[in-house]
């Protein structure tokens, strides 16, 4: 709603008035394409450099220096809590094709 009219038209609930010339307004004026600027190409790429632009090398040295110098433990995930459970699923055989029922 912050972008507003023609955009976005807003009424009070259960004010039938106020809806009916909302509507009568959105009918009758004429709108422009708009894309907001966080959805636009240009954002996403710049977003998608930085993110592959990123120093790891540096960021890795932080976590030591943080650590004391040593690599810290990886922190549990799913598949290590199941390993630890002995409850993982066994691994996909090589060649194996996913199930399809026939329609």
């Amino acid at each position: 709603m912050t972008i507003g009219e023609p955009y976005v038209y807003s009424y009070h609930a259960q004010n039938y008035t106020q809806l009916r010339d909302a509507v009568h307004r959105a009918f009758n004026t004429p709108i422009q394409r708009y894309i907001p600027p966080d959805m636009k190409l240009e954002f996403c790429l710049d977003k998608f450099r930085t993110y592959l632009g990123r120093n790891l090398e540096g960021m890795y040295r932080t976590v030591l220096r943080r650590n004391g110098g040593k690599v810290p433990r990886l922190g549990k995930g799913i598949r290590e809590r199941c390993t630890e459970l002995k409850r993982c699923p066994a691994a996909l055989p090589a060649g194996r094709r996913p199930y399809r029922p026939e329609l």
